[in-house]
């Protein structure tokens, strides 16, 4: 877990031998549907590691496996972390959490807790979420080992920033980066210093957040890739970003976008993304801003990413208004506002800023009545493709 690449390639050979009983098969499988999940992370949804646990779900009923098939239904139970999960995931994990219980696994019972708080941060139950974390947190500490207690502080971290509580995630990103460093979980420790960058940027504190970015980048030949410096440039293309810097930051932006879509992080891609489209909407290039965020959007909708479907949406109403077409920038607004509603994903500052300006410019062409009405058509499309 703390050398995912080096775990890939070594499953990949195992996986192509003939021979083996099916229950070892089965085992190699479950492995599969750890490490090929995007950043190596337990969970993080993957359409491959879904059918690799139920190939292997199937062999262990089929032999009476109880501890391993409950594993299995946990790791499927995964996909219910996406917006539009194939399985019902609710009953999955809810199957496999009695079954540990029963079984007296608490190490199950911590990861049935972690995985149904991402679960309910994704869906924006703020509630719920924390009395997930505190239960899976109490547990991966009274049971030690710096994975479990390492993972579940750093998604939390990333889910109170997520709900906008910077101040508040600062210290549990931080505990999660001591935690896996001294644990060797170097693939957390890059990611987790890289997130702490964001939220010490968006509570104004720069010189930290940057040596943030440069600690990330020392990391890489810990872990085996080059995530590490990859965060990095990201990193400082948000910097010149921030300090008006279009030139500088979209080369960097658009440098991280290609290698986090080769990575398959497809979150992380999307932020970077978001920084080309909104340095070419800076820049005066509408068609290519334009593009760009229709990009995101497609990228959100497929990885039922609320943050990037939003931005996108808000990026295509801004370039909507550009194109004295009022009307459809409402909808585009209205589609955004729900979700960000629904899902408890507040903007940014800047986000809400240049939401609201256009919102104020959609309003002034079309009156408060058909704005209102456009709005709630957008909002009628909910999270899925719009037709």
């Amino acid at each position: 877990m703390g050398r995912h690449l080096e775990g890939r390639d070594t499953l990949r050979r195992v996986m192509s031998l003939r021979g083996g009983s099916p229950a070892a098969r089965a085992r190699a499988m479950q492995a599969v549907s750890l490490v090929e999940r995007p950043r190596a992370c337990i969970v993080h949804p993957s359409e491959q590691c879904a059918a690799a646990a139920h190939n292997s779900l199937d062999i262990f009923e089929s032999v009476g496996d109880r501890p391993r098939a409950a594993f299995s239904r946990l790791l499927l139970a995964v996909e219910g972390v996406g917006a539009d999960p194939r399985h019902d995931a609710a009953a999955l994990l809810a199957e496999a959490d009695r079954e540990f219980a029963a079984l007296g696994d608490q190490w199950g019972q911590a990861v049935a807790a972690f995985v149904r708080m991402e679960t309910l941060t994704k869906r924006g139950d703020e509630a719920g979420a924390q009395e997930s974390a505190e239960k899976a947190i109490s547990m991966f500490r009274r049971l030690g080992g710096g994975w479990g207690l390492s993972a579940v502080l750093y998604h939390r971290g990333w889910g109170l920033a997520r709900f906008g509580r910077h101040a508040e995630a600062v210290s549990v990103y931080q505990e999660a980066i001591d935690v896996a460093d001294s644990a060797g979980v170097y693939n957390t420790v890059q990611w987790a210093t890289a997130d702490l960058g964001l939220t010490l940027l968006a509570l104004g504190r720069v010189d930290e957040a940057s040596a943030c970015f440069i600690r990330a980048g020392t990391v890489s030949d810990q872990v085996g890739d080059d995530a590490g410096k990859v965060l990095a440039t990201y990193g400082a293309a948000i910097i010149a970003q921030q300090n008006g810097d279009h030139a500088t930051a979209r080369p960097l932006f658009d440098s991280a976008c290609r290698a986090l879509e080769k990575l398959g992080v497809p979150l992380a891609a999307g932020q970077a993304l978001a920084g080309v489209a909104g340095c070419d909407e800076a820049a005066g290039d509408a068609a290519a801003a334009r593009a760009g965020y229709q990009r995101l959007v497609t990228i959100g909708e497929a990885a039922g990413e609320v943050g990037l479907l939003a931005a996108g949406l808000e990026g295509l109403a801004r370039a909507s208004m550009a194109d004295s077409d009022a009307y459809q920038a409402a909808v585009l607004l209205g589609r955004a506002t729900w979700l960000r509603a629904t899902y408890d994903r507040p903007p940014a500052p800047g986000e809400q800023a240049a939401a609201g300006r256009a919102e104020a410019a959609a309003r002034a062409a079309l009156g408060d009545h058909r704005y209102d009405a456009a709005a709630r058509q957008g909002a009628d499309m909910g999270i899925g493709t719009p037709s």
